[in-house]
């Protein structure tokens, strides 16, 4: 092999080499990344996804249930005056 050709394997060697090395600190990098967001948002009184669904089904049901004893409440109320009228 000539002089030319043996500098031009070494030469992509490095780039191989340098493309490699690239991979690798960018994968630390992204790693170091998400342990730092992840240690500021544990420190954050965040809930989970399905803390959050839990939540929300009760406060549904709560609110169905609140309806239901409005519509009640206003029908006793309703007798209420009748019988208030009536005794009068």
């Amino acid at each position: 092999m000539s002089k030319k050709e043996f500098l031009k394997e070494d030469l992509l060697k490095l780039i191989g080499g340098t493309g490699s090395l690239i991979t690798v600190l960018m994968e630390e990098i992204e790693e170091r990344i998400k342990l730092r967001v992840e240690k500021v948002i544990s420190k954050f009184d965040i809930v989970t996804k399905s803390e959050f669904d839990i939540v929300l089904s009760m406060a549904e049901k709560a609110r169905k249930e609140n309806e239901v004893l409005k519509r009640k409440l206003i029908i006793l109320e309703k007798q209420i005056i009748i019988i208030s009228k009536n005794k009068k």
